[in-house]
């Protein structure tokens, strides 16, 4: 282990240190802000198909806000994060080290453009080599496939979210014009960005609270963080992709009219893991199986977010994306009044939502959103009533 990296094992024990002095002060974990938290998280992701993580060059984030996580141990967290089975590894290698294959992974991680329409282009021209090797291209906006025999799918972040994302680094949001120095910068790949790894930092967070709440109706797929042969052990998007567990053949997406009719353990449960890990996008991403077992799926970041704020940092957009998800599922619950009353209740009774930390323009964005969208409980007069 080099210096950079001893150098990032001191900080991660001494991290860990302060988190003990403060549990057995009594104060409640859940107000404690772990501003090294990612510190952990980017330990953990070298066991997951990272050698290592420079946390310095390219800006990459090297904390994470992470209040609504509890954690145990560094080595129980480790221990967490499955590793690719030497079986999976074996077969991706093979695939991947074929020429063809190798230029396929090369080219959809490329980020070069003259100017900001070539991602148009791009995105079609990427379709067809995808095509050209057998495959076929399942996102509009990313790059998902299948690996054949492998049983994993391969997920790597579009140039329209990577795009999106650099133009939040440099404080630019939608509908807003960039400088020609700072697209020209943007559009050199110069600014980093991390959607493709986002997908592997919310999976670990969701396994670890999972695995902490032993809820027994949500589940993801098994996700692992994979460095390109040959390039710089760093997380931004030209370096890395996802591999993604294929998910069971008899699962059913979970539609509107699904929704409504599910048991109050598992709105419950639903609502609970929204909150806790901050699931932004809902519609279209869960899925359920005969078991009653509901699938996550799709957890890259939301393309506004900038590199600073990767994972969560922002303590107001982790806020702001719990909204977003509630508002998906009770888009879901639309019609029933009485699903839509319960969801309320699950909602208003979580502690975060309850807690003082949760940031006030959220709030109040929140209370609005339940008003609007859960009808009040009908009001019964006295004349409506009747004796038996």
């Amino acid at each position: 282990m080099g210096k950079a990296n001893a150098k990032l094992t001191a900080r991660i024990k001494y991290c860990y240190y302060e988190w003990w002095l403060v549990k057995a002060r009594g104060i409640y974990y859940e107000r404690y802000t772990m501003q090294k938290i990612m510190l952990i998280i980017m330990l953990l992701m070298s066991s997951i198909g990272c050698n290592s993580l420079d946390a310095a060059a390219h800006n990459v984030p090297d904390s994470y806000h992470g209040q609504q996580i509890r954690v145990g141990t560094v080595d129980d967290l480790i221990k967490q994060a499955s590793p690719l089975s030497e079986q999976v590894r074996i077969g991706f290698d093979a695939w991947s080290q074929e020429d063809a294959k190798r230029a396929l992974l090369k080219q959809l991680l490329h980020f070069r453009f003259a100017n900001v329409n070539e991602y148009r282009a791009k995105m079609a021209q990427d379709n067809a080599l995808i095509a050209q090797n057998g495959l076929s291209n399942e996102s509009k906006w990313n790059y998902v496939f299948g690996v054949p025999k492998l049983g994993y799918h391969i997920k790597i972040a579009g140039p329209v979210n990577r795009i999106q994302s650099a133009l939040m680094e440099h404080g630019i949001w939608p509908g807003q014009q960039p400088s020609p120095d700072v697209l020209a910068r943007i559009l050199s790949g110069e600014t980093p960005t991390y959607q493709t790894a986002s997908r592997a930092a919310y999976f670990l967070i969701l396994k670890e609270f999972l695995n902490r709440t032993k809820l027994k109706h949500i589940t993801i797929p098994e996700t692992h963080l994979v460095y390109y042969p040959g390039v710089p052990e760093n997380v931004r998007d030209d370096y890395v992709l996802i591999l993604e567990k294929d998910l069971p053949a008899d699962l059913v997406k979970i539609t509107s009219g699904l929704a409504k009719n599910l048991s109050n353990e598992m709105l419950s449960e639903l609502i609970q893991t929204i909150i806790a890990a901050g699931l932004w996008s809902i519609n279209d991403n869960l899925f359920l199986d005969k078991k009653e077992k509901i699938y996550v799926v799709d957890l890259e970041q939301p393309n506004n977010s900038a590199a600073q704020d990767f994972f969560h940092k922002d303590k107001a957009r982790y806020y702001g994306n719990i909204n977003a998800g509630l508002e998906g599922l009770l888009q879901l619950l639309q019609g029933d009044n009485n699903r839509l009353r319960l969801a309320k209740i699950f909602i208003e009774s979580n502690p975060i939502v309850q807690s003082a930390d949760y940031n006030p323009r959220y709030k109040r964005e929140l209370e609005a959103m339940l008003q609007r969208m859960i009808p009040e409980e009908p009001v019964q007069h006295a004349t409506d009533l009747s004796a038996e």
